[in-house]
């Protein structure tokens, strides 16, 4: 789990302190990287700190005034900016935001459930869902290299087709 833990150690490493989680980037502190809940129950995630994504989104919500405390290290700076998010995120739906965001130049993403996320036309485009002979859906293997694709191997073994093979490991030499 350790090594998952890169985009966070910087407190702990850089300034030899434990995280201040409210005001870290990554659980909530900044503004732009951050859960917003919509109308109707879904949610948006914001994921781009770069001053294009930030006052792209600003200037579309006629909020360009907050790009300088959006800028601004995560933390206490970012409250108004996140109050507003919050207020405006909750006017419409997930999906009415993630329509009206495709074509803002905005680092964004809908929260998806997982059998939204699999029902995306581009996760089957990219063949991330493959279905086997008995008609048993698997997930693909993201990796696509022209040299050397992926084999996966979709047989679904039957109840005690290997076990006397596992079996046989474990026994003592008579």
């Amino acid at each position: 789990m350790m090594t998952w833990l890169g985009h966070c150690v910087g407190p702990v490493f850089a300034e030899d302190r434990a995280p201040v989680v409210k005001k870290e980037r990554q659980w909530g502190g900044h503004s732009f990287i951050n859960l917003y809940a919509t109308r109707g129950g879904g949610y948006i995630v914001l994921a781009g700190i770069e001053e294009s994504f930030v006052r792209n989104l600003l200037r579309l919500l006629q909020r360009e005034e907050l790009v300088d405390a959006a800028m601004q290290p995560p933390g206490d700076a970012h409250a108004p900016v996140k109050a507003f998010l919050a207020s405006a995120f909750i006017q419409r739906t997930r999906d009415e935001w993630e329509a009206a965001l495709l074509t803002a130049d905005v680092c964004f993403a809908p929260v998806l459930d997982l059998r939204e996320a699999f029902a995306r036309p581009h996760v089957r485009e990219r063949g991330m869902i493959l279905r086997d002979a008995d008609g048993n859906l698997h997930i693909g293997n993201p990796i696509k290299m022209r040299e050397e694709p992926a084999r996966l191997d979709l047989k679904v073994p039957a109840m005690g087709e290997h076990t006397a093979e596992v079996l046989a490991r474990f026994r003592r030499p008579a």
